[in-house]
């Protein structure tokens, strides 16, 4: 599993692009960077966009031990956006964020990005590559 961070200036939005195989050790490491750009960036909202990720038949013990992780209070007061279009990883999702629904009440699980933008109220976007400097304190 491999990830991309994008930014968007405009409207303050994270993206992390997921692709590969998703595994519990990458999510992690993933759900570790969110956060530490989130509060760099001070970032409005989250989208996690597993449209390029491949499920595995081992997400179900991923999602459990995900949802028990406290990520700190981000997870109360920014929108979170997860992104899956395929009816796999779209399940997986909804089991996260029924998990989750204390510590994260503001997630939405769509099927698209244009889905996220609409929730958003923006018609589009400009993501554009993390600056280098934020990349290194991971």
């Amino acid at each position: 599993m491999t990830h991309l961070f994008q930014f968007d200036f405009v409207h303050r939005v994270l993206r992390c692009i997921v692709t590969g195989p998703v595994t519990y050790p990458g999510l992690r490491e993933s759900c570790r960077a969110v956060a530490l750009y989130v509060r760099r960036a001070d970032a409005t909202a989250v989208i996690l966009d597993f449209t390029a990720a491949k499920s595995d038949r081992n997400l179900l013990g991923t999602v459990r031990s995900l949802g028990a992780l406290e990520f700190g209070s981000q997870g109360r007061s920014i929108q979170q956006f997860i992104v899956a279009a395929s009816d796999a990883l779209y399940g997986f999702a909804r089991m996260y964020q029924v998990l989750t629904e204390r510590t994260c009440p503001r997630l939405q699980v769509v099927r698209s990005l244009a889905e996220a933008y609409a929730a958003m109220n923006i018609e589009g976007s400009n993501f554009e590559p993390l600056p280098d400097d934020w990349q290194q304190d991971l």
